[in-house]
């Protein structure tokens, strides 16, 4: 292929090139959090440094995984850096994982060294008892009662830096673009979460959409918004983003409706993204004829809502949209759209890296322009796309079909060229940010002592994303309540994953097979039709 962009080594793979622009431009800011935490790239590649050096005195290197439970901070970005500069992998996890979803990624994983928050150490001790090559979890925050049997594992983080001692080993010049930036994990469709490999390449040219956006905006010094938290992509694209175009980035590991305009104005935010429902939350609120001083100029919306005209106008921001998903990043991008025109995730995204699309049906040929089928995506350049996923070679055959990665969306395409979101083929629930594994939740459900089966699914939600229903068959001779299961979840599920719904029936549709036929189940909501909803309960 001719006319490929040719990046080197150091600006292609993050962690070189924050070292090397702490070298030519040290004293340049470069993230801050909302706790007050601040780093030029010289301070933060010092805080990376101390990292390495530590984690290779716990024999951390290549081959190495270790596991972030972490907030979105400036000291949670340097310990993935410094994972990096060991020639390890980092498995970022959620912090507030907890019971058997935590077991399995956990198991997957195989660390050697934890990285965590002190609040996610009592979960994580129960859920770590059969990891026999764990050698150290280190504990940010206020070190809590320690169980006697994991004393002599558990350590202060401070402690753990204090005593880092530089390498004996000769200089290393850092990761390739072919070699695993995190591992990354997503929801699965007919099991469990999956792992996916994520190359330094694929960072990279994940990285140059925001980039893009960032670097059309008038003023001269970037501050980039981040609201989520280290083990999503969307946080560590716009380290990325920024490292490559310059500016800051801050910091937030959660959305706050309450906190987002005084944070914009405290910080002097340029450029942001609105995943989900959280354009709808702030366009609820009460307006004000101080909406257009913002200082913000750029927003991506993902997806982009029937509230994003409105938004634009009221608080005097470029709307942008793309498609993305952590096995590929953003193939798509609208960076075109005007209020008025049909909102879609955008045109195949123009130059590196070099992307390319189709809407195919069940055999992958393509559809007629207007019809519906699945996206799939391949690209020009190694190593731009996963690497597939962690100890799953059927999933990841699976997914890279007929050599295109299978997307599990179904979409259509317009004449004009434009992508549009129609559903999911995939069994998963988008929530609260979070991608949900629908047979996870089905796991945890029918834990429960009174339950036969159920089938948990994606159901609107009046802020743009889903709401989870649980369709729930009780064994014979049991009576459980749906306060009764829901109660149950919230000890051993996230918040997030807790159902909103719960509706009991006698028999869930099957095929001759015995697959839960889920289209076939009632997306109804409605207390008339006997379904419970938590928020009516409360």
């Amino acid at each position: 292929m001719t006319g490929v962009e040719r990046f080197d080594e150091d600006e292609v793979v993050l962690p070189r090139w924050i070292r090397r622009l702490a070298r030519t431009d040290p004293d340049r800011p470069f993230l801050r959090d909302v706790s007050g935490a601040r780093a030029t790239l010289a301070e933060f590649d010092r805080d990376v440094q101390t990292w390495s050096d530590a984690l290779r005195s716990c024999a951390v290197g290549r081959g190495s995984h270790v596991v972030t439970m972490l907030e979105s901070s400036v000291p949670s970005f340097a310990a993935w850096m410094g994972i990096a500069w060991t020639g390890a992998v980092e498995v970022p996890i959620n912090v507030d994982l907890f019971g058997r979803v935590l077991e399995h990624q956990l198991a997957v994983a195989q660390p050697r060294v934890m990285v965590i928050a002190a609040r996610s150490l009592e979960h994580v001790v129960a859920a770590a008892a059969d990891l026999t090559g764990l050698e150290r979890i280190v504990v940010v925050g206020e070190l809590p009662e320690v169980p006697a049997s994991w004393r002599s594992r558990v350590v202060e983080v401070e402690e753990f830096l204090r005593t880092a001692a530089p390498a004996d080993a000769a200089p290393w010049e850092g990761p390739a673009r072919h070699d695993i930036a995190s591992i990354m994990y997503t929801s699965g469709t007919t099991g469990p979460s999956k792992g996916v490999l994520m190359p330094w390449a694929q960072l990279h040219a994940a990285a140059h959409v925001t980039a893009r956006m960032v670097a059309r905006g008038p003023v001269p010094h970037k501050v980039l918004y981040v609201n989520g938290p280290p083990n999503h992509v969307q946080a560590k694209g716009a380290v990325a983003a920024m490292a490559l175009v310059g500016g800051e980035v801050l910091l937030r590991h959660t959305f706050s409706t309450h906190n987002f305009w005084a944070e914009i104005a405290e910080h002097g935010v340029t450029d942001t993204s609105l995943v989900g429902a959280m354009a709808a939350f702030l366009m609820a609120q009460p307006g004000s004829p101080r909406d257009e001083e913002t200082t913000l100029s750029n927003v991506l919306m993902a997806p982009l809502g029937p509230t994003a005209a409105e938004f634009s106008e009221r608080f005097g921001v470029q709307a942008w949209s793309a498609y993305n998903m952590t096995e590929i990043s953003v193939p798509t991008v609208l960076d075109d759209w005007e209020p008025g025109v049909e909102p879609s995730c955008g045109r195949l995204r123009e130059g590196y890296p070099h992307y390319e699309a189709r809407v195919v049906d069940e055999h992958d040929q393509e559809v007629a322009a207007g019809e519906v089928g699945e996206l799939i995506v391949r690209t020009g350049v190694p190593w731009t796309l996963n690497a597939g996923y962690l100890d799953m070679p059927e999933a990841t055959a699976d997914a890279w079909r007929n050599g295109w990665f299978h997307t599990g969306d179904a979409f259509r395409q317009d004449e004009n060229g434009y992508f549009h979101f129609v559903d999911r083929l995939k069994d998963t629930i988008r929530r609260r940010g979070e991608n949900i594994s629908s047979f996870e939740v089905e796991a945890e459900v029918t834990a429960h002592e009174g339950v036969a089966e159920c089938a948990a699914i994606a159901v609107p939600s009046e802020f743009a994303e889903d709401e989870i229903k649980v369709v729930v068959v009780a064994r014979d001779g049991q009576s459980p309540t749906a306060t009764e299961l829901v109660e149950f979840l919230a000890t051993r599920v996230p918040r997030h994953m807790v159902p909103r719904y719960v509706e009991f029936v006698d028999a869930l549709p099957k095929t001759p097979t015995l697959r839960v036929q889920k289209a076939l189940l009632s997306r109804s909501v409605a207390a008339q039709d006997g379904v419970w909803d938590a928020t009516a309960s409360r």
